[in-house]
């Protein structure tokens, strides 16, 4: 009896998560290989947990990798490689951008699944 009631007091609201996938180019190539983050923008009133895909080929998708996003202003970062590993200390290969990320905002919509599809020279030349 002790434990219900100690745990009835720690209900928290569940948020919403749901599924964001697409494409991620590089100079009208497919990226081989990197990985595309998705971090709710604080500046603009929104919270929660990051999200994050592998990219393959040129294709992401967060249900993938279990991490759905939560809709709304976001901060979206991607780190891509050429996928030629050489050795055991870039499993991804080289960076394709000569360790320039890509960074931009994009406000999605809330409690939608998401397509998206990159290029990434809008904004690392």
């Amino acid at each position: 009896m002790f434990a219900s009631l100690l745990f009835s007091g720690c209900q928290h609201e569940e948020v919403s998560r749901h599924r964001i996938t697409g494409t991620v180019t590089y100079h009208g190539t497919p990226v081989p290989a990197g990985a595309i983050f998705f971090e709710p923008d604080a500046s603009q009133g929104n919270s929660g947990a990051p999200s994050y895909a592998q990219i393959k080929d040129g294709k992401f998708d967060t249900a993938a990798d279990g991490l759905g996003f939560i809709g709304g202003p976001h901060l979206v970062t991607i780190e891509a490689f050429d996928g030629k590993v050489t050795n055991g200390y870039a499993p991804q290969g080289a960076p394709l951008t000569k360790g320039k990320n890509y960074l931009k905002k994009f406000d999605f919509p809330q409690g939608d699944d998401v397509e998206l599809h990159i290029e990434m020279t809008e904004v690392v030349k």
